[in-house]
């Protein structure tokens, strides 16, 4: 027989896994409402959270009661997930919600920062060689045209045929 000292020992473990567990699972909740993965990653992903939540889970049966499985382990469990739905969740969910949109807020000032470090240097060069091209190749092109259409103009008057009277 177990020792009850034990036994609250193992409960109380089991009762934070069950906290924990409750946790993971806000926080991939959060992660799937906000990113809205397809369908396809969606079976991925629940697949993976419920590998990770079991290895979890068993990890702490282990550490908890050297793999023993009693009862009042699963019990501990479900009560520790159960208090963490009822007192926690919803401060938790809020708390994740603000870090998401302090994420999003710190990319998007990443990702203009890049623009205008990397991009918009680009297009300033893209746009004085374009200008200085323009400058310099338009009066060819200008003459090259003209030259053309003069020799296109002599060309055509020579391939016309004589007209009979």
């Amino acid at each position: 027989m177990v020792p009850v000292d034990v036994q609250l020992y193992q409960f109380s473990v089991m009762l934070l896994a069950g906290m924990a567990l409750g946790a993971f699972f806000d926080v991939y909740r959060t992660f799937r409402l906000k990113a809205r993965p397809g369908a396809g990653a969606t079976v991925v992903l629940d697949a993976l959270f419920w590998v990770i939540a079991t290895l979890l889970l068993l990890g702490a049966v282990f550490y908890a009661s050297w793999g023993e499985v009693r009862v009042y382990v699963f019990v501990g469990a479900a009560t520790g997930a159960w208090l963490y739905f009822k007192l926690a969740s919803s401060l938790v969910l809020r708390l994740l919600r603000w870090v998401w949109r302090v994420i999003g807020r710190l990319l998007r000032l990443v990702q203009g920062v890049l623009y205008y470090v990397l991009v918009v240097p680009v297009l300033i060069a893209y746009r004085v060689v374009a200008r200085v091209l323009g400058t310099v190749v338009l009066p060819f092109i200008v003459v090259f045209r003209l030259v053309a259409g003069l020799i296109g103009d002599a060309l055509k008057k020579e391939e016309k045929p004589p007209i009979d009277s």
